[in-house]
């Protein structure tokens, strides 16, 4: 049903996303809809924490890739960056629409203040076992916002893929040293 809510939020927004169109779109009885999520808000919150497992999954292919020992130290940064900026534009924009609707209420926001916590020490968990930072969770939760707004910048054609992942790769290796990486 994750996947058909998707579908519909990309098709008419989040605001038309509710459990009786989901139950109906999906094929299911409203019955299965409201068991499963419970609220519209269970339902985001699902659908914001699949989100959170993608980028969880991309961070821990970036720390493979880079404890591997395969890849350069010089394109350690890149690694990183692409996987954040790969992942914001698989997930669309439904990623933003799915946060802002969880925001417009108090436990939504706190869930999605806990969801976006989890993505954030992902990521920060590869800048320290890569980087050996000490401020990791700062860095980390500064690069996810700007890959959200070169994210969107590629989707709006107003950048390219290369130089959203260029960019964010400067910005990472200037903050952590991450493509002085040895050894």
């Amino acid at each position: 049903m994750l996947e058909v809510a998707v579908a519909l939020i990309r098709e008419e927004g989040v605001g038309a996303l509710t459990l009786a169109r989901l139950a109906a779109a999906a094929g299911v009885t409203k019955p299965v809809a409201y068991q499963h999520f419970e609220t519209r808000e269970g339902l985001l919150c699902a659908l914001y924490q699949q989100l959170g497992q993608h980028h969880e999954r991309a961070a821990g292919e970036a720390l493979a890739a880079l404890s591997s020992g395969t890849t350069p130290p010089e394109a350690a940064a890149e690694v990183v960056a692409a996987a954040i900026i790969d992942c914001i534009l698989e997930n669309g924009d439904s990623y933003a629409a799915i946060i802002a609707a969880l925001a417009s209420s108090p436990q939504g926001a706190g869930t999605s203040a806990a969801l976006r916590q989890s993505i954030v020490t992902a990521y920060a968990d590869v800048l320290t076992r890569a980087a050996k930072l000490t401020t990791a969770e700062a860095l980390a939760r500064a690069l996810l916002g700007a890959g959200e707004g070169l994210a969107q910048g590629v989707r709006n054609c107003e950048i390219s893929h290369t130089e959203a992942i260029t960019t964010l790769s400067a910005m990472l290796a200037a903050g952590s040293g991450l493509s002085k990486l040895t050894r």
